[in-house]
């Protein structure tokens, strides 16, 4: 088993909560809802911006990319830790945030057994663990590294790689990585024959498992000293550790080591003529085997069953033990040959196509190709030129739907300023000369607090109408300027985030863009009954998202289809050629997700 990088996540409760949120919708959503995904990864890294918290970001893509593997969810493994190393990138993180993607990309590898990619990534998790001096990332690493050699028995590097991670595991007191050295080192030393120090290295290992209570590991370890104690002719040790290893693996229910202990004491059995011995550990894993999917070790079972029943003397069933043994040997062998046939059928295949294509390419001659590069220089020249054709044609669309785009807003925004005008100029004047009469009489103090209170209302409706913070300080400015009126006039907790507007946008565009948000949140002080609002605006090449959230009551879409507010935003966005999804949920308020066009 390949060890596995947890990262301690050190930042603000709000920071890595909102960042932990978004990346948990980006995960549940992989593979169903690619643009709710897209989404939360594009917010989740414009707050990680925003934050100055991209360690942080992939920090935490690092620890989910763990976790799935440790699930053996190897599809949502797989896109996290490439959507890590392709984020980790972009953003230009710490060497040690990409040696973890790296060391987590190795164990995908070697949890699928492909240990030429395993050994490749780990190596560079190595290389940039060393350039960052983190020894804890090095450990895991290198012992990752000697597992791999050991599986491949290229014993000399496995030894040196223990080496290496025993120096740091014994300074860094870590139980468990000491464990799997110990044993990866009684392997080694079992193979080359040296079995008293095999059998002590399995024994220290034993003992760190013990203390760390895995007994998944002890009961390999159990099995490791059986096989260096059968090596050594002890058969009654051999015995006592099956028979450890068989009661460990009953007490945490792991059957198919209670079948391989089962196995190797009837076997034991039967060599020294304990025939009864022999059938009663076969019988105690009967259950087991009629149970299991796999054929090996039922073939194991009904060879075994089948010596001991004629030792016994039942001919008859060790007969019928014999043909259900010859049954599963046929399968396993035929199921091996036809995969063998495959193989070979394929490399076959494969071997006379590349024959074939060899052969067909000496036999072109030289007018062969020349006539080949003219066709593809015409078809290049025919495509170019259909290209260009629609790329200036769109070009011009996109010109005439700006000019109608900013003559619509221009008349709309004009009409707006000249009702403005009218309320601040015409009736303004007129409440400020009935204020004037009004104060030359006595008794009128409430008429004139209900003139008052009448202006100021209409100097705001004045406003609202035409602001001018959008034409002097901008969009981004002004958004984020009537988001916290919002929050000041309904005492409610406000967010705003924007990331890579790199594009300069028409007047037009920004007027109907402030227009929908302006409208958004005059609902939200309507019906919402919200305590909190967030509002982000990020782009990413043509493409702008503009996504406004609150936590407040939600509403029925059939009904809010009545009002004016909702058809003024969906005609706005309508117009500038965009899409909108529009989520209302009692429980959890409501989120407008605006995806618009801006090349």
């Amino acid at each position: 088993m390949a060890l596995l990088y947890h990262q301690r996540v050190s930042a603000s409760p709000l920071d890595s909560a909102r960042l932990t949120a978004l990346i948990n919708r980006y995960v549940s959503n992989l593979g169903q809802d690619s643009a709710t995904a897209y989404g939360s990864i594009q917010e989740a890294m414009a707050l990680a911006r925003q934050n100055k918290e991209t360690e942080l970001f992939i920090e935490l893509l690092n620890t989910r990319a763990a976790l799935k593997l440790e699930k053996r969810d190897k599809v949502k493994a797989k896109q996290l830790i490439d959507m890590t190393l392709d984020l980790g990138q972009s953003l230009g993180v710490s060497e040690k945030k990409m040696a973890t993607a790296y060391l987590n990309l190795g164990t995908y590898h070697y949890n699928l057994i492909q240990l030429e990619p395993a050994l490749v990534n780990y190596l560079k998790a190595v290389k940039m663990a060393e350039n960052e001096q983190d020894t804890l990332l090095l450990l895991k690493a290198y012992t990752n590294i000697s597992s791999i050699h050991v599986k491949r028995k290229s014993f000399a590097n496995a030894k040196e790689y223990i080496r290496q991670a025993y120096g740091i595991a014994e300074k860094r007191e870590s139980g468990r990585t000491l464990g799997r050295l110990l044993g990866n080192s009684g392997i080694i030393l079992e193979d080359a024959g040296e079995l008293d120090s095999s059998l002590a290295a399995y024994r220290a290992s034993m003992r760190i498992f013990e203390e760390e209570n895995l007994p998944v590991y002890v009961s390999l370890v159990y099995c490791n000293l059986a096989n260096v104690y059968e090596k050594l002719g002890h058969r009654d040790s051999v015995g006592f550790y099956y028979k450890r290893k068989y009661h460990l693996d009953q007490s945490i229910g792991y059957e198919v080591g209670m079948m391989i202990a089962s196995f190797a004491l009837s076997d034991i059995s039967l060599k020294v003529n304990k025939v009864d011995s022999a059938l009663f550990y076969l019988n105690r894993i009967a259950p087991l085997i009629q149970g299991t999917s796999l054929g090996t070790y039922k073939r194991r079972y009904y060879e075994l069953l089948s010596g001991v029943l004629e030792k016994k003397g039942a001919f008859q069933k060790a007969l019928e033990a014999r043909k259900k043994y010859e049954e599963y040997h046929d399968i396993i062998m035929q199921d091996e040959r036809s995969a063998n046939i495959e193989k070979l059928e394929i490399k076959y295949q494969s071997e006379k196509k590349e024959w074939e294509i060899a052969k067909q390419k000496t036999q072109l001659t030289k007018q062969q190709n020349q006539l080949k590069l003219t066709i593809l220089l015409a078809i290049f020249t025919l495509v170019s030129m259909i290209l260009i054709f629609f790329l200036l044609r769109q070009k011009r669309e996109n010109r005439y739907q700006k000019r109608s785009i900013d003559a619509i807003t221009d008349a709309q925004e004009k009409e707006r300023q000249r009702i403005a005008q009218d309320l601040h100029d015409s009736v303004g004047s007129l409440l400020a000369d009935l204020k004037r009469r009004l104060s030359l009489k006595e008794h009128n103090t409430e008429e004139l607090v209900l003139l008052e209170s009448l202006r100021k209302e209409i100097r705001q409706v004045s406003y609202a109408i035409m602001p001018d913070s959008l034409a002097r300080f901008g969009l981004e400015a002004a958004l984020k300027g009537e988001l916290d009126k919002t929050a000041r006039d309904l005492s409610l907790e406000a967010q705003m985030t924007s990331w890579g507007l790199t594009y300069d946008l028409s007047k037009g565009t920004e007027i109907h863009i402030y227009r929908i948000v302006q409208e958004a949140l005059q609902n939200i002080r309507k019906h919402a009954k919200a305590t909190r609002i967030s509002l982000s605006l990020l782009q990413k090449g043509n493409n702008l998202n503009l996504v406004i959230e609150d936590n407040g009551k939600g509403f029925n879409r059939e009904e809010a289809n009545r009002g004016l507010g909702l058809k003024n935003i969906i005609s706005r966005i309508n117009l500038l050629r965009g899409q909108v999804t529009i989520d209302s949920n009692p429980k959890s308020g409501t989120t407008l997700n605006i995806n618009l066009p801006v090349s």
